[in-house]
């Protein structure tokens, strides 16, 4: 399945303050860091492939929009933006 989430994850995060701040994104719980600190967020080009699995230790929930790919046009994305197929990442 695919999703657009509509909340930030905590890949690729980093805080700009000075040296002297206290503060931490990780302080919070990163899907309401905007909530404490103004947010840039870039969602025009994949940038992570997020796997939901029984394993997942943060209790996992696709919260965003989903099923807008068809498998094909989800292959041709991962080929795009990270090399891989869909037939590999489904074998990792």
């Amino acid at each position: 399945m695919n999703a657009i989430e509509q909340a930030p994850l905590s890949a690729g995060t980093a805080l700009v303050a000075p040296a002297a701040s206290r503060a931490n994104p990780y302080r919070f719980n990163h899907r309401k860091l905007a909530r404490h600190y103004n947010l840039y967020s870039d969602m025009q080009v994949p940038a992570y492939i997020r796997t939901i699995h029984s394993d997942n230790k943060s209790e996992p929930a696709q919260t965003g929009i989903s099923r807008r790919m068809e498998p094909d046009e989800i292959d041709a994305s991962l080929q795009t933006h990270f090399g891989l197929s869909l037939a590999r990442l489904k074998a990792i």
